[in-house]
């Protein structure tokens, strides 16, 4: 078998592969062989047929095809294994040349597991920051407030509706007496003075009772996310469904015990801790964030094109994901923000590069520092993920081991800058 090996731009390789006619003409016995052990030939037994007379029977195509389909296969693995390649995915195949009595020539192109030439990262100094605010009491009482509303009880109410109170709306929306595309809903749920919508719209709520309608119009502010009614009067017709009170718990002991704390003092305090764990935590992560950054910078790196389309998908996932758990269909989220499916992917392709750079060089910091993850951290981990009901399967275990040990470089890069 021949090979010659044709390196091509983005980390990407052609394999051009050729078997000689000598060669292929084994396969193409062996596959006609194969073949005749499944043809049933009148006067013989089932797979015991002359060679000859199955060969009739099966079809000279069937035969080619058989062939093919497993000369490919072997000659491609024996191809990238002499050529000491790492595929990203399968290849793309293109035969030059095939036929009873020639060679079979083809092409085999393919992204590969690029090289990568590191930057002096163990130079690279990253600004521990501190935390720059302290929390104070307007923050603790925040958190206070959030922790009674997510403990409030709600009653329905036949009174006019006032600031605070909960509602279900259906409402429509015009703009010129035309119907706003994707902007009519039903049992819409809104609290009155929350900011769920503008200002003014909530406003036009208060005062009305259930079953009521009322039709009202609104100046959108010219930097409204929705580009199609920022900046314009929007007329709504909105008729209420429902109206509750929230009925917000006192702040008091059993307040206090139902939240497992001994006194206000000591929820106080448990907020206070809570919320400095937090900007500790986003003040790590911007740490984080930079040292990666400045370690991709300074690192050289071919990015095969089938990982970053990997990667824009991944990205592309999590935000539709995200849109829909916000109760918004991924449908009518690009419809607000008009924008086609393949507008988010240009948009997207830059972090998807960037994400992508960052773990291939981490990837050859790990294997440079020899970063390994034992059995019992493995294990330890499965554990963890299994008490938050997170089965690991056998299939996952490797790419679990692999994420550890990037996890492992990461921290000792922080620790080292």
């Amino acid at each position: 078998m021949e090979t010659k090996l044709e390196k091509l731009p983005k980390s990407r390789v052609k394999i051009i592969i050729k078997l000689s006619p000598i060669k292929m003409g084994e396969y193409f016995e062996n596959a006609a062989r194969k073949l005749a052990a499944g043809v049933n030939v009148p006067g013989f037994r089932p797979g015991h047929a002359p060679l000859n007379f199955a060969q009739n029977q099966i079809g000279e195509e069937k035969i080619l095809e058989e062939t093919l389909q497993t000369v490919v296969p072997i000659s491609y693995y024996e191809a990238i294994k002499k050529e000491n390649l790492t595929p990203l995915h399968e290849p793309k195949v293109t035969v030059k040349e095939f036929g009873r009595g020639k060679a079979l020539e083809y092409e085999a192109e393919f992204d590969i597991l690029p090289q990568v030439k590191l930057g002096d990262y163990k130079k690279i100094r990253i600004k521990k920051y501190e935390i720059r605010n302290k929390i104070d009491e307007k923050e603790i009482e925040a958190g206070i407030k959030q922790l009674q509303r997510q403990m409030a009880d709600m009653k329905s109410v036949e009174r006019e509706s006032k600031q605070g109170d909960f509602l279900e709306i259906d409402f429509e929306s015009f703009i010129d007496g035309c119907p706003v595309p994707n902007s009519k809903s039903q049992n819409h749920p809104v609290v009155i003075g929350q900011g769920q919508f503008v200002p003014d719209f909530e406003k036009n709520l208060v005062g009305l009772k259930r079953e009521q309608e009322k039709n009202f119009s609104v100046n959108f502010p010219q930097d409204f996310h929705n580009k199609e009614i920022a900046g314009k009067k929007v007329e709504f017709k909105v008729k209420v469904r429902e109206i509750k009170e929230i009925i917000l718990p006192k702040i008091d002991d059993e307040f206090v015990i139902k939240l497992g704390k001994k006194n206000i003092a000591e929820l106080k305090k448990s907020i206070e801790e809570s919320l400095k764990k937090d900007k500790e935590t986003k003040e790590e992560m911007h740490r984080e964030e930079e040292l990666l950054n400045k370690i991709a910078e300074k690192s050289e790196v071919e990015i095969p094109e089938s990982l970053v389309l990997a990667e824009t998908q991944r990205l592309l996932s999590l935000i539709a994901s995200q849109i829909e758990r916000g109760g918004l269909k991924f449908e009518d989220y690009l419809k607000n923000i008009k924008k086609e499916v393949k507008d988010l992917i240009v948009d997207l392709r830059p972090q998807a590069e960037k994400n992508v750079k960052i773990s291939l060089v981490l990837q050859e910091i790990r294997k440079q520092e020899k970063i390994e993850v034992s059995e019992a951290e493995l294990e330890s981990e499965i554990k963890r993920l299994e008490a938050q009901k997170i089965i690991v399967k056998d299939e996952e275990r490797e790419r679990l081991k692999s994420n550890l040990a990037i996890k492992k470089t990461v921290e000792q890069l922080k620790k080292n800058s």
